[in-house]
């Protein structure tokens, strides 16, 4: 504990809004946007600033490794098999965003979205009895390692007396679940406030065989922006399918709706 609070302490003396600006990454104007912004809904800086499309989320994620002076990790570092870890539920790491990446002797070290987090690290090392190492790492890389590591079972095979019609069932209501967890909520809505910044005309979801990618038009042309994770297509799409009032269920036929939403203190009306 006392090495964290002076963790702490020692990041009140570089602010990352300076620190971005320090690197060029980021105008003085700039940052006095993402403040005001900031003051009126409570979310963190860098998250704010990577929503209004200043800065990237690899910027912001390397100047807070260098403000808080904790290692950054990614995906690219996961080991190739999970780390062995006993007595932790995939429920709570999803929920508080964390990801076991190593265990040796008397340290578990942990992939972290904010490895400030003292009630979990003090939680894994209650459960552990090991010592914690935290490395400051994505919200998207930890929870597509954890779908990587600990996918959902798969159900069992259906009875022969299961009607196609509750599988169906099943399945739109895995999707509205789905669609209805905090992290597709944000991800939805970062990705219409970052298009309304850029005053974009359009949003383009395009699902590929291996890739998920997101376009907007700007001034008739398509530019391609940093889109959800693969693994999360479904729960995005079907997401937008729930704002706009449309049918989850339906995958063949086209439908029309509309969206109505608060962002970036404007109402903005979509067409979906």
């Amino acid at each position: 504990m006392g090495n964290l609070q002076a963790i702490k302490v020692a990041s009140a003396k570089r602010r990352l809004g300076e620190l971005l600006i320090e690197k060029r990454l980021l105008q003085p104007d700039e940052l006095e946007k993402g403040l005001a912004l900031q003051r009126e809904r409570p979310e963190k800086l860098g998250r704010v600033l990577v929503d209004l499309g200043f800065v990237s989320g690899r910027d912001v994620l390397a100047a807070l490794s260098e403000q808080l002076d904790i290692p950054l990790t990614s995906a690219r570092d996961f080991p190739a098999v999970a780390a062995e870890v006993e007595g932790i539920s995939v429920r709570f790491m999803r929920q508080f965003r964390f990801l076991p990446i190593g265990v040796e002797d008397s340290t578990v070290t942990l992939a972290m979205a904010d490895p400030l987090d003292s009630e979990t690290i003090a939680s894994v090392r209650l459960f552990t009895r090991k010592r914690v190492r935290a490395l400051l790492c994505s919200e998207q890389d930890v929870l597509a390692g954890i779908e990587r590591y600990y996918p959902e079972p798969e159900a069992e095979e259906a009875s022969a007396g299961l009607s196609v019609a509750a599988e169906a069932a099943e399945d739109i209501d895995q999707l509205r679940d789905m669609a209805s967890e905090a992290p597709v909520i944000r991800l939805v809505n970062n990705l219409i406030a970052r298009a309304v910044e850029h005053k974009a005309s359009d949003i383009h979801l395009e699902p590929f065989e291996k890739e998920f990618r997101a376009r907007y038009r700007l001034d008739g042309v398509l530019h391609t922006v940093e889109a959800p994770p693969r693994n999360l297509e479904a729960a995005v799409l079907s997401r937008i399918k729930l704002m706009a009032k449309l049918n989850i269920a339906e995958r063949r036929l086209p439908q029309d709706g509309r969206i109505q939403i608060k962002i970036l203190g404007r109402d903005v009306d979509l067409r979906v």
